[in-house]
């Protein structure tokens, strides 16, 4: 199975970085090929969540998300239109930088 894998370094509050992140429902104001997404269900820890993306092809999926506020976001496929198998992660780590 393919995997892809990056890091990022920004000089924001740890907890406002998850807060963008969970809000699921503003995905097609900043991420290109997301055309809409629909809220299933959300709670503090965990949310079902409908994307639906054009990238070539229209297509639909849903994921599972359990949330661990702030430091930690894993995914997994529960249906959709192309994928079989689909499943990811995002920590969150507070770093000491020198000036």
């Amino acid at each position: 199975m393919a995997s892809a894998s990056r890091t990022e370094v920004v000089d924001v509050e740890i907890g406002k970085i998850y807060d963008v992140l969970v809000d699921y429902a503003k995905y097609p104001d900043f991420v290109d090929g997301v055309n809409g997404v629909k809220v299933i269900s959300q709670s503090d820890t965990n949310a079902k969540v409908e994307y639906s993306i054009n990238m070539i092809k229209n297509f639909k999926y849903v994921i599972d998300i359990k949330q661990e506020r702030p430091t930690h976001i894993v995914w997994t496929l529960d249906s959709g239109d192309l994928f079989k198998k689909m499943m990811g992660s995002g920590s969150f780590a507070i770093l000491a930088m020198k000036n």
